[in-house]
């Protein structure tokens, strides 16, 4: 069994995605700040072809790895948060999403 953690990706998933009915409306103005973050991260994502070449990869092999990183952006998020603070991760990450 392994363990695949992939970052933003530009698929046709990005143009249906949900958002719940009821919304409190307090929330809007960070709700829409995040959407657009996502939105931009998302359009400079890699294709959803490096996912299925790294499946390819860990079917194919006899040993795999117990976890993948798949994209740029899902590794540079692994190493900060190994090795920032946490105080300093959450706030790269608010300020990531404009929060």
């Amino acid at each position: 069994m392994s363990l695949t953690e992939a970052g933003f990706l530009n698929t046709p998933m990005m143009n249906h995605r949900q958002i719940a009915v009821r919304r409190l409306a307090e929330y809007d103005p960070w709700r829409e700040r995040a959407l657009n973050a996502i939105r931009g991260h998302e359009e400079k994502g890699p294709d959803a072809e490096v996912v299925a070449e790294t499946l390819l990869a860990i079917v194919s092999s006899k040993t795999p790895r117990l976890r993948y990183l798949i994209g740029r952006q899902a590794k540079t998020v692994a190493r900060l948060r190994r090795f920032l603070p946490a105080g300093m991760y959450e706030y790269g990450v608010r300020r990531m999403f404009s929060i």
